[in-house]
Formats: structure tokens, sequence, C-alpha cells
């Protein structure tokens, strides 16, 4: 989610008039390779060699020295690490030019009361080190209520237009196709969708296509069943593709900052059934753009399964119709973008 935000962000911006030039400072382990591939003429990709270890840690910080370099009229740094960068700005007049967004506040991940607590404490002091944060949904900046509120806005993510795929929908058999796109991991709840899909009769006319793998800590075993075909990683114009020729995009997060992965396929008019995790309940909106299920329950997502098999074909593209007529009119890219730029010129 965010190397897709950040592709479509950095495209964005180097495409206008009052941006003279774009560095990214990424991680050359584990990072996007059509991120760190961006080199252009207004886009210069400086990578550098970290891992999230207390050397990891070290080399973030350190990071400071090569951003005083550059001296940026604007430091936007993405998600928690990065964020940490702001510790070497706390007492600089620098932090003046600093935006941050989480992308999802740490704090809300499936985790204990003390690492919440010091998470929290953690990000209200860090706060101090910058002049604006973006939150990318009401969820995320109410869930932020420790700090101070003026420091914070509100900007939905979106997708850029370059990323729409043209072509009708395929018309198929009784066969409904689910997809599951993301990592394989307890953030995302493959487990529970898989263990949902054992608990299916024998005749469902249900199919899912897995697409991701996992990134750190594996939680199911990627062995491919009559219903259920893993696919691996896949490219950004084949997801699109398998998108908008899938029925219905299925999102079982346990937690969730906003879900990207939801718009992708709003936008291709596929319909979208996800937990109530995050801020998804603000993207898909229940019994009419979609369906929304509890969170962390295998009994949740089989009902929710067992509602869509009760669904014809045209029922489903009608909620897929919706879903993209929402994402046009709600999650504007243009208006995503020129928001982000105002930040940037905010005194």
């Amino acid at each position: 989610g965010v190397a897709t935000y950040l592709k479509d962000l950095i495209e964005a911006q180097s495409n206008r008039r009052d941006v003279e030039m774009v560095y990214l400072l990424v991680s050359e382990y584990n990072s996007d390779e059509e991120l760190l591939k961006m080199n252009e003429k207004k886009i210069k990709i400086l990578a550098y060699s970290y891992r999230r270890s207390l050397m990891g840690i070290h080399r973030l910080l350190t990071l400071s020295k090569v951003i005083d370099r550059l001296q940026p009229d604007i430091i936007h740094l993405h998600s928690s690490f990065p964020g940490l960068v702001r510790l070497k700005y706390l007492f600089s007049t620098t932090k003046n030019k600093i935006i941050y967004c989480s992308h999802g506040w740490s704090f809300n991940q499936e985790i204990s009361q003390y690492k919440k607590i010091c998470y929290r404490l953690s990000e209200w002091i860090l706060s101090y080190g910058c002049h604006k944060i973006i939150n990318i949904s009401k969820f995320e900046q109410n869930s932020a209520w420790f700090i101070n509120p003026r420091k914070m806005t509100v900007i939905y993510n979106s997708i850029s237009k370059q990323s729409e795929v043209n072509f009708e929908k395929p018309q198929s058999d009784n066969t409904i196709k689910l997809l599951f796109v993301g990592r394989l991991d307890r953030q995302k709840g493959i487990d529970l969708l898989v263990n949902s899909f054992d608990n299916l009769p024998d005749n469902s006319r249900l199919e899912l296509d897995v697409i991701g793998d996992a990134v750190v800590d594996p939680i199911v075993d990627k062995l491919s069943t009559r219903k259920i075909n893993f696919k691996g990683w896949k490219t950004t114009d084949e997801v699109r593709r398998s998108m908008k020729e899938s029925d219905v995009l299925i999102v079982p997060s346990r937690w969730e900052g906003f879900g990207l992965v939801a718009l992708e396929a709003m936008q291709v008019g596929t319909m979208v059934v996800a937990s109530d995790a995050g801020a998804l309940p603000e993207i898909v909106i229940n019994d009419e753009t979609g369906m929304i299920f509890k969170a962390d329950s295998v009994e949740a997502i089989t009902r929710a399964l067992s509602a869509i098999q009760k669904m014809t074909k045209t029922e489903i593209q009608t909620f897929g119709k919706r879903g993209e007529q929402r994402y046009r009119n709600r999650f504007n890219y243009s208006h995503m973008v020129d928001s982000v730029m105002n930040v940037y010129y905010e005194k």
C-alpha cells in the first residue's frame, strides 16, 4: 500500500511545474522494485542499507546528514520507522519543513497494552519534530487523539488515473471468483479466510485466487486446492487485470490504516467485501457499495461468503458499479495530490 501511494504521489509531483526535483530515500532491502527503478528527469532514487533492527534504526537516524546535504524545501516522511528521523529535528528549525504520514499508526496494531502505551508516547514526542501530520483516514486521526489536533489533517488515499484498466469484465459460468491481494501475514487475515473456505460445502460456487506472499512471518501453507489458488506476487498491471476479472475482492484484515487495495478494486468496478478494521468502513459502505463483516472472526467471514454465494452475478456487478461511482466521487486522485501540496505550502 505505501509503495503504491509513493509511486503515484511522486509521479504526480514530478509532473507539476512548481516541483523542481523529488528525492526518494528508500531502503534497498525488501522495497518495491518499481520504486527503486523510478529514476527519471525530476526523480532521484537514493537507496540506503536498512533492516528493522537496532543497527537499522541507527542508520535511519544518520539519514538526517543526507537530508541536510540535499537541503530540500520539504521533507515528507512515510511510515513509522522512517518517522523516527523526526527525533533528529526535535530542537531544530528544520522541523518546520517536515511532513509525516504513518500510513497506519503502530499503536493500532494487534499488540500488548504496554506496547500501545509506549508507541503512543513515542508518537506524541516525535510529533514535536514535524510541522504537520497527514492521516490517511478519519479513523487514523481519531485514534491519535493525544496529539495536538492543529498539527493533523486527514487526506484520503487515492489511485492515479494511469492505473485504470480499460476492458470489460468477462462473462463466466456460475462460479463466483473471489480475489485476495496482500501479504500472507496475520495483519491481513489470510488465515481466517482460508479457514472460512474450509467450512464451505463441497458444492460451493466460490473460488478464491490469492495474490501475494509472506514478507516476515508466514501464517498459511501455500497449498493450492480445488477452491483456492495461490498465485504469488504479481506486477501492478497483472493485479489490476485480476481485479477486473474477479467478481469480488475480499479484505479480511485484522487491522488496517486505510486499505488501498479496496480502492484499487472499486476503481475497476469490482465489488469489495471487507472487515470492519480501521478505515475500511469509510471506504466500503455496507449493503450499498459492498459488504462489511466483523474483523478477526472466521464465523463472520463464513457468513459473508454464504451471503455472496446466494447472490446473482447481476447483483454482484451492481455493487461493483456503485463502488466505482463512490471511488470517483469520494476518493478523487487530483484532489489528494493538491491537498498534499497545499500542506507543503502551509506556513
